[in-house]
């Protein structure tokens, strides 16, 4: 199905429909008219109410690239990608879905780049497609969810730099909701659990592996990589490289502004990691604003208050504190 297909229409083959799939975990959303800021789709207009969602932004990022948590479902992610298309109705969409394979120590690398690489040729044209010169604005929101979309954003950026060394990440501006976070035992069990589908028989089979590799992730975490920084692990790696303003690439130098979207009720992601991660930033001269929610769990900020989080978004965007 074309990608610019009405939401309205598309959706009824699926919540993810009116987007053309270009791996089982990339899609892609090119609007009718890109060039008509105006332009927006019945069931983008049907989910955002006027109430809670701010307004069409004054000012329409050229690019929305959306990284999800791990084992997101259509529908769940379908609440998201449709009120960006409301509220940025011009925009293209690159989504990016996370799962549990791309966790699995024997099957990440391979798995999740075969999984994630088709991604890479959509953001390297939109690159070419900026024009030259710097004028300080971001070309790109992004929106990360939860560790997975954090990891789905540096794999996708290292396949990039291994494709096209001299290209630059776009000048962007971020939303981390419910991320980045560290690793801890039992939010690490039940992460990995969410990957399983909701069959008690097979949740019964597999806890038991899911222990097993959980407790070898810690034992790695506690008893290796506090010694030997090589053996800290991915979501160590991937909170260090959100910050890095040395290493090839300097995705974070490329920021205009980031957000932090994140409860301290959150069961999964401890509010003192993200705190600190925050911090971190600030004294690396990143301009950072925080957005605390009160008794929102993991990834379910907007059921807390929409209005809030749509307006959150649209700030980011604008770089208004």
């Amino acid at each position: 199905m074309a990608s610019n297909a009405p939401a309205s229409e598309a959706g009824k083959n699926g919540p993810l429909s009116f987007m053309t799939k270009l791996s089982p975990c990339v899609y892609i959303y090119r609007p009718s008219n890109t060039g008509d800021r105006s332009v927006s789709t019945p069931a983008a207009e049907s989910v955002v109410s006027a109430r809670t969602t701010p307004h069409q932004a004054t000012t329409t990022p050229k690019f929305i690239l959306l990284a999800t948590w791990m084992g997101a479902r259509d529908p769940h992610i379908a609440k998201y990608v449709l009120p960006y298309q409301a509220l940025f109705p011009s925009a293209q969409i690159l989504l990016i879905r996370s799962e549990l394979r791309h966790f699995a120590p024997l099957m990440r690398g391979r798995t999740a780049a075969s999984d994630i690489s088709p991604a890479v040729p959509v953001l390297r044209s939109f690159v070419n497609e900026i024009p030259s010169g710097e004028n300080g604005r971001p070309e790109m929101l992004v929106h990360i969810w939860s560790n997975g979309g954090s990891s789905s954003l540096s794999l996708l950026h290292k396949l990039l730099l291994s494709k096209y060394p001299d290209l630059e990440f776009p000048r962007h501006t971020i939303v981390f909701d419910s991320c980045p976070g560290q690793f801890s035992y039992w939010p690490g069990y039940k992460v990995a659990m969410t990957g399983i589908p909701p069959w008690r028989w097979l949740r019964f089979i597999v806890s038991p592996f899911i222990h097993a590799l959980t407790a070898w992730t810690w034992v790695l975490y506690l008893l290796i990589g506090k010694r030997w920084k090589r053996f800290q692990g991915l979501l160590a790696e991937l909170s260090e490289g959100h910050n890095d303003l040395v290493s090839p690439g300097n995705r974070a130098g490329r920021e205009v502004c980031r957000t932090y979207v994140y409860s301290d009720t959150d069961e999964l992601i401890n509010s003192t990691d993200i705190e600190e991660h925050a911090a971190d930033a600030k004294r690396k001269g990143l301009k950072v604003r925080m957005e605390k929610f009160e008794g929102s769990q993991h990834v379910a900020h907007v059921r807390a208050d929409e209005g809030r989080y749509w307006r959150v978004v649209k700030e980011t965007w604008e770089g208004t504190d």
